[in-house]
């Protein structure tokens, strides 16, 4: 989430836009101390429906972050399609699922495939970095 401060310490160029995660950053921004200006990844959060992302500005790939549950290479296709079944009957009703939305991330479920051409897609992007 990219920031500004509500004084005029920004404008002097005593304080920089600075970037940091949602659930740092809501205690401030609830007591009006910085101003959220745009968010990271493609989705808005639903506890500030008025901030744009970065991509709706025209800026793509900003701060994209994941997180996957993995097996380990050769594990038998049948466990790994018990573990993604059960992984995303559990996840809606789950605490897990409550405490990453609470932190202001989105949980979605994925198959196998689409995990495995995510991963393929990052690799290049990020031996790039």
């Amino acid at each position: 989430m990219l920031l500004e401060r509500n004084d005029s310490g920004l404008e002097s160029g005593d304080v920089a836009p600075g970037m940091e995660s949602y659930a740092a950053l809501m205690p401030i921004i609830n007591a009006h101390k910085v101003v959220p200006l745009a968010l990271s990844g493609n989705v808005r959060l639903a506890a500030l429906p008025h901030v744009p992302t970065f991509e709706e500005l025209g800026v793509a790939g900003i701060g994209v972050s994941w997180i996957a549950v993995l097996a380990p290479k050769g594990t038998p296709r049948p466990i790994v399609d018990t573990m993604q079944r059960e992984l995303v009957r559990a996840l809606p009703q789950s605490d897990l699922r409550r405490s990453y939305e609470a932190l202001g991330r989105r949980v979605v479920g994925s198959t196998p495939q689409e995990l495995a051409a995510r991963i393929s897609a990052e690799i290049p992007r990020w031996h790039e970095v």
